[in-house]
């Protein structure tokens, strides 16, 4: 399932952009050569018991976009490539915590970054895996050893919803994400005003 909805959001961008499957491929910032995009979408379309299921598909995926304001979720990866939340905002969300750290609670600064891939699949609608590993634990040992497990640690137990304290953070988490998507757009939607007024 994951290959068929990037290979969809490729054809998705080429549809609006133009050019060729690997442009659009590398618009998204994905590692993809073009080669064998269409296999996930022959066998999603031979279930689906009709060849034209994807054209269809995709017409009702453009549909929705073009009828609600369009995001440039390019834009937000390209602000947080090498953001991390801030220590001090990490703090005001642990004050907010009632429950105690569990067994599964990994140690702070590990359980910050971590959870910092996990606002930047928020705010940018995508994957784990592409979220970008922030400096501080690049150029830590440690942490670099560390953080591509914890992401998806962390990340699965806020989506799975189940372990107490992450039930707890991830209203917290959550909120801070839609925050953080409001500024990106104040910001950039000011930039582009500025542009256009000084032209």
């Amino acid at each position: 399932m994951p290959v068929l909805r990037r290979t969809s959001a490729v054809f998705l961008v080429r549809r609006a952009l133009g050019g060729s499957v690997v442009d659009a491929a590398e618009f998204l910032g994905l590692g993809i050569a073009g080669q064998g995009l269409g296999t996930p979408i022959t066998r999603w379309a031979r279930g689906q018991g009709t060849p034209d299921a994807y054209d269809r598909a995709l017409d009702a995926i453009t549909a929705e976009f073009t009828s609600a304001p369009l995001v440039d979720y390019r834009h937000r990866r390209e602000h947080l490539t090498d953001w991390a939340i801030p220590p001090d905002a990490w703090c005001k969300i642990a004050e907010q915590l009632k429950r105690q750290p569990s067994p599964r609670y990994i140690s702070e600064n590990r359980a910050r970054l971590a959870a910092t891939a996990y606002i930047w699949t928020q705010v940018t609608h995508g994957e784990t895996q592409f979220a970008p590993q922030p400096s501080e634990s690049r150029n830590n040992p440690k942490l670099n050893k560390a953080w591509s497990q914890d992401r998806f640690s962390i990340g699965q137990w806020l989506r799975q919803n189940k372990v107490p304290l992450y039930q707890q953070m991830k209203p917290l988490l959550d909120a801070y994400a839609e925050q953080l998507s409001h500024n990106i757009e104040t910001e950039h939607s000011n930039g582009q005003l500025a542009r256009s007024l000084a032209n």
